[in-house]
């Protein structure tokens, strides 16, 4: 599956920012969501990947990836983001990709293309 449509769910607006950035210059077309519960309304058939943060106000990580599921009734690769120890064990249990904050352009995009929904 080509990855085009990904959805960032970050609550800081400069990282937002700058992950957009950073996709928008691969020729990804990213939406930013500030929130779990912003995501859930911005989330449909094109959505092709997640990448969010792990520390977010609001609907929890397990919660989140539930809903995700029963919305789109299909699998995309989703990416945790995070500089928590604990964030890393928590994303491959769901069975998500993981990359640890601060991170490069460049692991960003691996961490989207060996996404184990992917």
């Amino acid at each position: 599956m080509k990855l085009k449509n990904v959805l960032v769910i970050e609550d800081d607006p400069d990282t937002a920012d700058a992950i957009a950035a950073v996709l928008r210059a691969h020729e990804f077309n990213p939406v930013i969501a500030y929130s779990r519960n912003e995501a859930l309304t911005k989330i449909d058939d094109t959505t092709d990947a997640i990448v969010t943060d792990y520390m977010m106000p609001g609907l929890m990580l397990v919660n989140f990836i539930s809903s995700l599921r029963l919305i789109l009734r299909k699998r995309i690769p989703v990416v945790v983001c995070s500089a928590y120890r604990n964030a890393e064990y928590e994303a491959k249990r769901l069975g998500l990709g993981f990359i640890a904050k601060p991170f490069t352009g460049e692991a960003l995009l691996h961490a989207l293309v060996e996404s184990p929904e992917h």
